[in-house]
């Protein structure tokens, strides 16, 4: 894979992005200076065929152990709920991936099972990516879990 042609060092962070990309910001090479380049990596899954496209979510405000419905125009094999980054050094330890068990109906749309543990995810606002079998993600759609 590609590397960053700037030296990511103290005071780097990087993010998922919506649509799948992974942008990388900063650098503290100890002389002073902050390098204010921004990065911005494509992951090779990104290219391995059509993306999924999430076509509804049903309600964008979500509720703990609830069932979502969400209709795509693809095929998926999972779903997840991704915490953005609010990184103010070089970890995130409030980062979340969280996968939702979800029913696929004959229609094509399907119902996605949110966690009831506020451990697991606490309160706010998730990217939502739908997953298919080759491993393409769709670009997020923005749910706020309460």
């Amino acid at each position: 894979m590609a590397t960053d042609p700037i030296p990511r060092t103290h005071h780097s962070a990087s993010f998922l992005l919506p649509d799948g990309r992974v942008m990388t910001v900063g650098d503290d090479p100890g002389n002073g200076t902050f390098d204010m380049h921004v990065s911005i990596y494509t992951p090779p899954y990104l290219y391995h065929g059509a993306r999924p496209q999430i076509t509804g979510v049903a309600n964008t405000v979500w509720s703990y152990g609830s069932s979502q419905h969400i209709t795509v125009d693809a095929p998926i094999v999972r779903a997840e709920l991704i915490r953005p980054a609010a990184v103010p050094h070089s970890s995130e330890p409030n980062q979340r991936f969280v996968d939702l068990p979800m029913t696929v109906h004959t229609d094509g749309s399907i119902d996605l099972n949110v966690t009831s543990s506020p451990n697991l995810a606490p309160p706010g606002y998730y990217m939502l990516y739908v997953v298919n079998a080759a491993g393409v993600p769709s670009v997020a759609s923005w749910v706020r879990l309460m």
